[in-house]
């Protein structure tokens, strides 16, 4: 079955394997997505991925996995977490040059899934839980990343904003978990959770290179051979539209610069019929140094030192961040309605229009270049049920209008200003 760019492949129940046949580069990329709702679990998820990459029961430790690496040319490999909507996914990445590329044949793929599979399903264990070490020095890692998070500013304040406009929903929850959760969480524990993942975690494999769709998924048949599964659906995120109603959140913190994050609710979700008119509306705002924010908020009124707009395709949100001087906080939020404002009205140039219009496409195409992006960017499509090739994307925004547009800029309600200013 083809989705887009991708043939899609279902192995085994709940885990899929999407193959994009390329030609345009000289590696293989492969990411391999482990699914679960974010929630109470998210610290030990989060803790996961990091214990994983460091060794497998074949390759037990850092030095035995670089030697491997090293071996097929210098392939690369990462893990991480990522977060979509209400879904938390642990995420393993890897790159490795084909096989037509290197001085010797290396069977590039069949080695790049069979070493996600080993890292995935075996853990290095001792004592009835994860190796120890491991976990005490992934913890002490995932408490510097969450406390550290205060001292990137912008980044607190977004985060801040979010758990302020989404508390009672499963959104406002960090993917990388709480500080204070850390600390109880045993090697025992984290090999329960991984055994229970591997049950019942819908699982995706992504390979993005010149390789043969229908080899790839016999290859991931072979390889990632599951145990007994009873996979469990991952619920849908929650989406609400807003009322209008602002509410105001200021925490004071020692700092130069305020940092100010805007959320606003739209109600819409990639693949419904305002996706478009909406992706145009942020262009037009904020998404480029071209856009309203810019133009006016920055360099007309100098209200900020940086100002932009972006767009939660999956929970159906808007963000407006800008970094400002405290002094000019009150007229720098009016200036920023007053642009939504203006687009409210259709008050938009020819040369925004098109020049709005030129980038989306420019930045929707250089997608293409980054087998990466490209995986992150069809899978959120994805999961919203509507995965687009580039050029239907192009499509889609080429044939949005201005009264499109006006009519998108009801559908955005400012709903949470959070901001970080100074005591």
């Amino acid at each position: 079955m083809m989705q887009a760019d991708f043939e899609v492949f279902e192995p085994s129940k709940g885990f899929r394997v999407f193959v994009q046949p390329t030609t345009k580069f000289k590696t293989i990329t492969l990411s391999l997505y482990v699914h679960q709702p974010l929630g109470e679990l998210a610290t030990k998820i989060a803790l996961l991925p990091q214990i994983l990459r460091r060794g497998c029961k074949t390759f037990p430790d850092m030095r035995t996995i670089v030697v491997y690496l090293e071996d097929l040319f210098g392939a690369s490999m990462g893990a991480d977490i990522s977060k979509i909507g209400e879904r938390q996914m642990m995420v393993f990445r890897f790159e490795v040059v084909n096989d037509r590329f290197a001085p010797k044949k290396i069977r590039a793929l069949e080695k790049s899934i069979q070493f996600l599979w080993k890292v995935l399903s075996q853990p290095v264990t001792a004592k009835g839980g994860l190796k120890a070490d491991y976990v005490a020095q992934e913890k002490e890692n995932l408490k510097r990343l969450i406390e550290g998070m205060i001292n990137e500013r912008m980044s607190y304040a977004y985060e801040r904003c979010i758990q302020e406009m989404c508390k009672d929903e499963a959104y406002a929850r960090y993917e990388y978990g709480k500080l204070e959760e850390i600390d109880a969480i045993t090697p025992k524990d984290l090999l329960k959770l991984h055994e229970r993942l591997l049950q019942e975690a819908p699982v995706d494999l992504f390979v993005s290179g010149d390789v043969d769709p229908k080899r790839v998924a016999a290859i991931a048949k072979q390889t990632f051979k599951f145990k007994k599964r009873k996979v469990k659906a991952i619920p849908p995120t929650e989406v609400r539209s807003g009322n209008g109603e602002l509410h105001e959140h200021i925490e004071r913190l020692d700092v130069e610069q305020g940092k100010m994050v805007m959320g606003c609710r739209t109600g819409v979700t990639w693949g419904k019929p305002e996706t478009f008119p909406l992706v145009m509306y942020n262009g037009l705002l904020g998404a480029f140094p071209h856009s309203k924010l810019f133009a006016n908020v920055r360099e007309k009124e100098g209200l900020a030192y940086a100002v932009h707009s972006s767009l939660d395709h999956t929970k159906g949100l808007l963000f407006i961040t800008a970094g400002i001087d405290p002094a000019k906080y009150a007229k720098c939020v009016e200036v920023i309605k007053l642009q939504m404002a203006d687009l409210a009205a259709g008050k938009i140039s020819n040369d925004e229009w098109d020049k709005t219009r030129l980038t989306i496409t420019d930045r929707v195409r250089s997608r293409e270049d980054n087998p990466s992006a490209k995986i992150g960017s069809f899978l959120e499509m994805s999961l919203n049920g509507k995965a687009m090739t580039a050029d239907q994307v192009i499509a889609g925004v080429n044939a949005v209008t201005r009264e499109d547009v006006v009519r998108a800029a009801a559908r955005v309600k400012p709903d949470t200003i959070f901001y970080l200013t100074r005591p």
